[in-house]
């Protein structure tokens, strides 16, 4: 990992290049110690502008990333496919901004590049430039990724997910009202029933009331001689 602590400003990086940047600076995350700027940084004569790291014109604002990254991982332009000097160079302004926004940009926003900057991390190893420990940095970010968008995922399921536990809750209180009043017309038709019984059988005993008086007085009659 890099380490950037004593430059904390970001260098000069294109619009073309980022997409979308943080304006909140972080603390390194690529930690390699910088030293200070010794023969292999030197200034180039005539243009303020650019130094010599390791025998490569790259511009001041670049020089320390790529002191550091020389420093701890050896030469990486080593098998580069590229002869020129100017276009090596390049290449290594490239990579310096990329630790560059993955060193200082938020979270959020190297996550919205991430693509972009596996592309170029790409482009770049098709030189056969060592950019292994950038790879292995981005693996790490690609599982943040992942996980974030499940999380979202989940966060989005449980959004719908409460949009149907309140329908279904308000479908349940109606039916819950409807029962209730079925219950209620229920003990009232019950009660009906049980009224309309109760007369029924008030009838039945009158009736049996008054054909045992009707056989009483049947049986006067017959008493007559």
């Amino acid at each position: 990992m890099l380490n950037l602590r004593k430059h904390r400003e970001p260098a000069d990086v294109s619009p073309d290049q980022v997409s979308n940047p943080s304006t909140d600076l972080r603390e390194p995350k690529l930690e390699v110690g910088i030293a200070c700027m010794d023969s292999k940084l030197s200034a180039i004569p005539g243009d303020d502008n650019l130094v010599n790291v390791n025998g490569y014109k790259v511009k001041t604002t670049s020089a320390p990333v790529l002191e550091a990254i020389f420093a701890k991982y050896g030469d990486i332009m080593v098998h580069c496919v590229c002869r020129s000097t100017f276009v090596r160079a390049s290449l290594l302004e490239v990579i310096s901004n990329i630790v560059q926004r993955l060193q200082y940009y938020d979270l959020e926003a190297v996550l919205s590049d991430l693509d972009s900057i596996e592309d170029e991390v790409s482009d770049i190893e098709a030189s056969d430039i060592n950019v292994s420990w950038l790879h292995e940095h981005l693996a790490k970010l690609r599982k943040i990724a992942a996980f974030k968008e499940k999380s979202l995922e989940l966060r989005k399921t449980k959004v719908k997910s409460g949009f149907v536990t309140k329908a279904a809750a308000k479908e349940l209180k109606r039916r819950h009202s409807e029962l209730v009043l079925a219950q209620e017309r229920f003990k009232e038709a019950e009660r009906r029933v049980n009224a309309l019984r109760l007369v029924s059988r008030k009838i039945e005993d009158d009736i049996m009331e008054f054909e045992s008086e009707e056989y009483f007085w049947k049986r006067r009659l017959d008493d007559l001689l």
